[in-house]
């Protein structure tokens, strides 16, 4: 469920790490499957984000998700940040960035400005002009080149590919959405959708990602995400469906 304007504050354990975001906000999943992944606890609090309530705006100004309050009161936004301080908490043999480095970690970064900007144009503000869709496939074709291995950076999962799934999670329905596919016919890349054959290492790699059991527990499928963005478009948002 998620909060509106007017909704009472609810009760934050001081013990634990409490994570506030949106069920379908990608910077919220990407610290949502590093909290998976390395197995750390944490109390979930949704917050509605065209009504954010008046609690959350006391707490964090900005209104922007992913905030986390830590197990010791600290308050951290911005999802890199939190993501960070998150692989820091473990032993650094299981560190996740020491496996990328922060070179790659801002390289997948940068892939990800170039993917989310047409995906913002088109679902955002309704764009589906061929100049926009066009953008969006230079970035997937260019993505497509960078994968020499299994992950973004190799032969081993990084938490740059735990930056890179939640923004690969929009394609399908971004792309549906261009081609004004109904909602009810949007699914999952594979092997015979004719995007494979442009981009056949980027969408492997997508679904290698997809079947890694951290990300199966709490990933939304396509078809709930085209469905989530169905109600945005209608002027009715509605995350709690």
């Amino acid at each position: 469920m998620h909060l509106r304007q007017g909704d009472k504050k609810p009760f934050i354990d001081p013990t634990h790490h409490t994570l506030i975001g949106h069920r379908f906000c990608p910077y919220v999943q990407r610290v949502r499957y590093t909290l998976h992944y390395h197995g750390i606890k944490y109390d979930p609090i949704y917050v509605a984000l065209d009504a954010k309530p008046s609690w959350f705006l006391e707490l964090y100004p900005t209104g922007k998700v992913p905030v986390l309050i830590t197990d010791q009161g600290k308050v951290i936004g911005e999802s890199i940040v939190i993501m960070k301080f998150l692989d820091s908490l473990c032993d650094p043999n299981t560190s996740l960035l020491e496996r990328c480095g922060e070179a790659e970690f801002a390289k997948a970064g940068d892939y990800i400005s170039k993917i989310s900007a047409p995906i913002f144009k088109i679902m955002f503000h309704k764009d589906t002009s061929p100049s926009a869709v066009e953008s969006l496939h230079e970035a997937c074709s260019e993505l497509n080149t960078a994968f020499e291995g299994t992950y973004f950076s190799g032969s081993k999962l990084s938490l740059a590919d735990l930056l890179l799934l939640p923004h690969l999670d929009l394609l399908e329905p971004t792309l549906a959405y261009a081609d004004s596919v109904e909602v009810a016919h949007v699914k999952e890349f594979d092997t015979s959708d004719p995007h494979y054959r442009l981009w056949p290492k980027l969408i492997d790699y997508m679904h290698t990602m997809r079947n890694l059991p951290f990300a199966m527990e709490i990933r939304n499928p396509v078809s709930v995400v085209a469905r989530y963005w169905e109600s945005v478009h209608s002027g009715h948002p509605n995350p709690d469906f």
